[in-house]
């Protein structure tokens, strides 16, 4: 099956160590053939891709693009005057189609101290 992993970075760093992405590449389990990827960052999704296409493992990387490019990560209250509201709408949408599918995944792989993969592990473990 698929296995999510969710990225996060934005503003959490400021709380607590982010995991980098070759750690949560290591909790991806060894079998995995497909990798469905979601961030609140392309920059992280970019390192993620990376990652992904050099550790010999034969992963397809799945993800949504993002519509936002904001290398710091998603804050709403930094991007209000940062960009349009059709930017930030089309953004939303694509991070509630991340939310939707990574629920979906067989496994998933995220920091727990992220309310956005908290939120992905309640909604597959209500599955």
């Amino acid at each position: 099956g698929m296995v999510s992993v969710f990225l996060r970075r934005g503003d959490k760093d400021k709380e607590m160590r982010i995991a980098t992405a070759r750690q949560v590449l290591g909790f991806v389990p060894a079998r995995t053939r497909d990798v469905f990827a979601l961030s609140d960052s392309v920059d992280a999704l970019e390192e993620f891709r990376a990652m992904a296409r050099t550790a010999g493992r034969g992963f397809r990387v799945w993800g949504l693009n993002t519509s936002v490019d904001n290398p710091k990560g998603f804050n709403f209250f930094e991007m209000r005057g940062m960009f349009g509201r059709s930017a930030i709408v089309r953004h939303v949408q694509d991070l509630l189609g991340g939310l939707y599918i990574s629920a979906a995944g067989t496994v998933i792989v995220g920091q727990l101290h992220s309310n956005w993969c908290r939120l992905i592990h309640e909604l597959h473990d209500a599955r």
